[in-house]
């Protein structure tokens, strides 16, 4: 499971004993975060006393450590060995609260969350391209080479155009690129 740093930075600092977050308002915020991922949150919770921007951090931190979770359908016992080994959390009754029978039973309907959610990018509706040329002059005190620059339009569905403009030799670099990711494309579909 793979975090980012801004997630491990806050879970590291909830990991201490003397963090400004009791165990008991971890739990709530663990419990809310859960209900609130599944679908049965009502509106904000309440966190009492907590300061409002660390119970945000943490309920953010944890969003991204449930997701994480369930996209490698991990279990509570993995949960509780990334808060050890990455977080530096020793304290059961705080692990307890994050990695609890809660989130063994939010797994499923995390997972069919994930399932449902897709990104739609999009996609090439047509490509256009020339070559331009640019003739150099010999009559100069410095003469000039002819030169060309490939320029191609690529218009995606969702009405916008992408412009390229660029020499052969980055032309040559593109379209190796392109033939390597057709080439992996192949390879990921025929296995």
């Amino acid at each position: 499971m793979e975090l980012c740093g801004s997630a491990v930075k806050t879970l590291k600092a909830v990991s201490k004993e003397d963090s400004a977050v009791s165990k008991k308002m971890l739990a709530k915020i663990a419990e809310w975060t859960l209900k609130e991922l599944i679908g049965e949150s009502e509106g904000m919770a309440d966190f009492g006393e907590t300061d409002d921007l660390a119970a945000r951090s943490i309920h953010s931190a944890l969003c991204i450590l449930y997701i994480e979770a369930g996209k490698t359908n991990s279990e509570s016992s993995d949960i509780q060995d990334f808060l050890e080994n990455q977080c530096g959390w020793a304290d059961p009754d705080r692990i307890s609260a994050v990695a609890s029978p809660l989130y063994s039973s939010s797994l499923p309907h995390i997972r069919e969350k994930l399932s449902s959610t897709t990104v739609m990018n999009p996609s090439v509706t047509e490509m256009q391209w020339r070559i331009d040329h640019t003739l150099g002059d010999r009559e100069l005190d410095v003469p000039t080479k002819s030169r060309q620059r490939y320029e191609v339009n690529i218009s995606l569905s969702d009405g916008e155009d992408l412009g390229i403009s660029c020499t052969a030799e980055q032309m040559q670099i593109f379209a190796e690129k392109l033939r390597d990711m057709l080439a992996e494309t192949h390879r990921v579909h025929n296995n």
